[in-house]
């Protein structure tokens, strides 16, 4: 019993990290009033994310997005978290 709910949890471990890819964008606008920010990656594609906080019009970002099981539509995936690139 043990063994097969370590072999599931570790299926949807396989799973969500194929769902999952890198990405690198600059952080385009900074709305303090709503505390988000904007970021274009590499692609062309803008981003919102919430949390204002220290970031700055033209920090680099790196970015892990997650694809919504839907890897063929780029429109409906999510940043999961962002980290300042100096």
């Amino acid at each position: 019993m043990i063994k097969r709910r370590i072999i599931i949890a570790a299926s949807v471990i396989m799973i969500a990290a194929k769902s999952l890819y890198p990405s690198y964008g600059k952080v385009v606008k900074v709305d303090r009033k709503k505390d988000t920010i904007s970021i274009r990656d590499t692609y062309g594609n803008v981003w919102v994310w919430n949390g204002a906080e220290d970031w700055r019009k033209g920090d680099g970002v790196a970015l892990l997005m997650y694809d919504n099981g839907t890897p063929n539509k780029i429109k409906d995936d999510k940043i999961i978290k962002i980290r300042y690139v100096g």
